[in-house]
């Protein structure tokens, strides 16, 4: 807590120690996790909402997007926190992230356009990203910084080829309703997608043409998708109050859904390990972040599993959800029968479960 009006994008540390969000009361805050409790830096001089924010590749800097129709690049090395302008947009930026290497940034805006901005001057010169018919809402670099993925309210992603003199794009079409946020996989051979129309796509980028897989159970628009670092998973914000988690290793995806918001979620991001998902509620001026523990492992998964049982469980029911079951020679299993008093021969719930 701290901001005076909504959090509306969050992103990690790449070392996973620390948080930063951007917030309608046009700051950004810089959380460091190490300690007892959450302790903020804020990042201030924009003049209008921060939209959305990211961590330079090696957690030196924050790039913060502004519907003042700015972005700002901070530098957080030094006692104050010292920013680089990138002006040239005509209207609100809405979205800014690093290349993999840390020298470039590209920014979105509500212009229908996105620039890509070179750091390495005294000047910050920008390649123009033209050809969505309505603005942008998010802007991301692949992982080997050679392509810009772009999401845009005319329902469409865009994959833009840097390498040539002109940035060439691959339209991505199929979404019903305004595409809002988009990323690529960690390889790089796919791009996830969320939109207004209730779903998300995982689009494969390795063909002649795209072929998505549709992610839909969402009762209202996705506002945001995103792969976990191994790239097996894939977690979606909805504005119906919940995020879910997609299992994308099997033939069809399996979500788990993460309920008990109060609000619509406006984000949702892995932790650079895989081992954690945040979520980022909205509600008036309390917003809220929640971390949801979620071991890519499922060994891990199922010892968190057993240390928060309630109850004793049976060997067919610890059998039934892959719990370890003690040898036969401990336990009879033909006089087993369900806990009776309070009785667990096989094993108590360990201490402080709940």
């Amino acid at each position: 807590e701290g901001h005076k009006n909504p959090v509306v994008s969050v992103a990690f540390s790449p070392d996973g120690r620390r948080v930063v969000t951007a917030s309608w009361d046009n700051t950004a805050r810089v959380w460091d996790l190490s300690g007892e409790r959450p302790v903020a830096v804020v990042l201030e001089g924009h003049e209008n909402p921060v939209v959305s924010v990211a961590f330079s590749p090696d957690g030196r800097r924050v790039v913060t997007a502004s519907s003042d129709n700015t972005a700002r690049v901070w530098d957080l090395s030094g006692e104050r926190q010292v920013a680089v302008v990138l002006e040239g947009h005509k209207n609100g930026v809405v979205s800014a992230a690093f290349s993999p290497d840390g020298r470039r940034v590209v920014t979105a805006s509500w212009d229908n356009t996105a620039r890509v901005w070179d750091l390495s001057g005294e000047r910050q010169v920008a390649v123009v990203l033209e050809g969505h018919k309505n603005p942008l809402v998010s802007a991301a670099f692949s992982p080997d910084g050679r392509r810009v993925v772009t999401a845009s309210y005319d329902n469409t992603a865009r994959v833009w080829d840097l390498s040539g003199e002109r940035p060439v794009a691959v339209v991505l079409e199929g979404h019903k309703n305004g595409v809002v946020s988009a990323a690529f996989s960690p390889d790089g051979r796919r791009v996830v997608t969320a939109s207004y129309d209730n779903t998300a796509r995982v689009w494969d980028l390795s063909g002649e043409r795209p072929v998505a897989v549709v992610l839909e159970v969402h009762k209202e628009g996705v506002g945001s998708a995103a792969f976990s670092p191994d790239g097996r998973r894939v977690v979606t914000a909805s504005y119906g109050n919940t995020a879910r988690v997609w299992d994308l290793s099997g033939e069809r995806p399996v979500a788990v859904v993460l309920e008990g918001h109060k609000n619509r979620v406006q984000s949702a991001a892995f932790s650079p390990d895989g081992n954690k998902v945040l979520t980022v509620v909205s509600s008036g001026i309390s917003p809220t972040m929640l971390i949801w523990p979620f071991p890519a492992d499922p060994a891990t998964t199922i010892m968190a599993a057993r240390r928060a049982l309630t109850r004793c469980l049976t060997l067919a029911q610890r059998e039934t959800f892959g719990l370890s079951v003690p040898a036969i020679a401990d336990v009879d299993r033909d006089a087993i029968h369900p806990p009776v008093d309070g009785e667990c021969p096989w094993g108590r719930p360990e201490p402080g479960a709940r």
